[in-house]
């Protein structure tokens, strides 16, 4: 199944159910050709990008080898299972290292992205709405591999979460993604100064294990404080109890660890100088780029909107703050258990939300996205 973007491009899209091993099976055997083609690609591009950097392939090795104690089980399986079924289509050459340098090398490019989440009085009608855009290296070509992948456990299993994954093909982690429980996720390239270290659990591995487990924000803030992470990121996480407690900011690094709830004032000399802004807003969490520089820009629409912030304002917003390399847009709807997808078309064209597409999770899958709620 694909869905049409623009000028003929696509968003691949994936319904999976089983063990993580069937799901990777599933994927792999859908998308086979696609993956081998996007880890072409990547390495080869990332090879020219670095090449002042040192040798790329000893630096993935090498981060591989530190976050390797650190990947779950789960991902071990995914892993595994879109290598066999490469391996059935005639992919021999594919290993699960490949998979696993993928991984590692996702964090070294990522550049600015914004993010926020308005709940109760914010919004028009009190639901949660949640913004998470991703700008990242155009030159590298992820955006020619768009892939929405919606995660169902084994049928009877009460255990995990479904949970829909945005990110790329041959990419095992969520770069954005929300679950059936109304927890949704973002994330921007951290600020926070600190040695980064490439032990521990990788972003999109850590955000992937939130989506699958994780029923409330409180509990998806407390597993990034407990997790050993590999660099500096800011995350905001959301669900819609609108209860206190239902949206934070999380300011990480390997070391250090700042959390805001929504409507906190911001004012922590590690985050912020003199020349930097953030208001706080009630019922609202927001950041712009990685230092908060379209923090200003964030907080006029936000403000200008507040109270009235619906799907369409929210697309406006989201167009308003894309910046030139923007891979990836895309806006939560929990309550309604949707979501609105937008990729980059192109080298050198931004991702559009007001171009993008609407999944809905329940029409996707057959009603299978909310068993988990009866």
């Amino acid at each position: 199944m694909f869905q049409p973007n623009l000028k003929g491009d696509r968003i691949y899209t994936a319904v999976l159910q089983g063990s993580p091993y069937q799901r990777g099976w599933q994927l792999g055997l859908k998308y086979g050709h696609e993956i081998v083609q996007q880890l072409r690609d990547f390495f080869w591009r990332m090879r020219f990008i670095l090449r002042k950097k040192g040798s790329l392939e000893k630096r993935l090795l090498s981060t591989v080898e530190r976050c390797l104690p650190y990947l779950p089980n789960e991902l071990h399986e995914e892993i595994r299972g879109i290598v066999k079924a490469c391996h059935a289509q005639g992919y021999t050459w594919l290993s699960e290292l490949d998979l696993q340098k993928l991984i590692a090398g996702v964090d070294l490019l990522e550049a600015g992205c914004s993010f926020f989440a308005a709940s109760n009085q914010a919004t028009t009608n009190g639901q949660t709405i949640q913004m998470r855009i991703l700008d990242y290296n155009l030159r590298l070509g992820v955006q020619n591999y768009p892939l929405v992948k919606i995660c169902l456990p084994p049928r009877r299993s009460r255990d995990s979460i479904p949970f829909v994954s945005i990110g790329f093909l041959g990419l095992v982690g969520s770069l954005a993604g929300m679950n059936a429980a109304g927890v949704s996720i973002s994330q921007i390239r951290g600020s926070l100064s600190d040695t980064a270290t490439g032990e521990g659990t990788p972003m999109p591995v850590l955000m992937t294990k939130i989506l699958s487990s994780c029923r409330t924000a409180t509990q998806a803030k407390e597993m990034i404080q407990s997790a050993v992470r590999t660099n500096a990121m800011t995350y905001a996480i959301s669900d819609c109890s609108h209860q206190p407690g239902w949206g934070y900011i999380c300011f990480t690094a390997p070391q250090k660890f700042l959390e805001f709830e929504q409507g906190d004032n911001i004012a922590s000399e590690l985050i912020l100088n003199q020349s930097q802004f953030y208001q706080k807003i009630p019922d609202v969490i927001y950041w712009g780029n990685r230092d908060g520089s379209a923090n200003p820009k964030l907080f006029s629409l936000i403000t200008s909107n507040y109270g009235f912030l619906d799907e369409e304002t929210a697309i406006e917003i989201a167009a308003q703050v894309c910046a030139h390399n923007t891979i990836m847009s895309v806006l939560y709807f929990p309550e309604r258990h949707a979501l609105r997808v937008a990729f980059s078309p192109g080298k050198g064209k931004t991702a559009d939300i007001r171009h993008g597409l609407n999944f809905d999770l329940v029409s996707l899958t057959g009603s299978a996205w909310l068993n988990y709620l009866n």
